[in-house]
């Protein structure tokens, strides 16, 4: 299965999947967007020092520069060495709360899936009702994709 990951692709730290407990991860490679929040926005502003490393076909992983974002790579995923970056960036998602996240190279592909992995704590979900909380996408049309894992 091939994921893409997209330049403009802004996962929103704050925001988790399932429950409040560190280190949930979600690893079902099959994702499809439900919602749209059909109004534009700009695409987030870069906001801090991006964090990088190269990843070859034996596999690895990066993590962002405040450890809330984790893009784990299978082994067998990637055929040559490739540098992956996760850049913080302003949070332009409507109604979004935290830090968002650029990947990148830009439209790369993988042969495997990979997992995104949020590190969150109590102090995310507080206030928030846990079944309101989602991750979100915003592709090259600006708009907004939720996600129904």
């Amino acid at each position: 299965m091939k994921i893409r990951l997209a330049l403009s692709l802004a996962l929103l730290s704050s925001l988790v999947l399932n429950s409040c407990k560190s280190g949930s991860s979600v690893t079902d490679p099959v994702i499809t967007p439900v919602v749209t929040h059909g109004t534009p926005t700009p695409v987030g502003t870069a906001i801090g020092s991006p964090t990088s490393a190269t990843i070859d076909a034996s596999g690895g992983s990066v993590l962002s520069t405040d450890g809330r974002l984790e893009v784990i790579i299978p082994a067998g995923a990637l055929s040559t060495a490739t540098v992956l970056s996760i850049q913080p960036v302003t949070n332009e998602a409507p109604g979004g709360a935290g830090v968002g996240f650029s990947l990148t190279p830009n439209g790369q592909q993988f042969t495997k899936a990979v997992t995104l992995r949020f590190h969150y704590d109590s102090s995310d979900c507080a206030g928030s009702d846990i079944n309101a909380l989602a991750v979100a996408t915003q592709k090259d049309d600006h708009i907004w994709y939720s996600f129904n894992t």
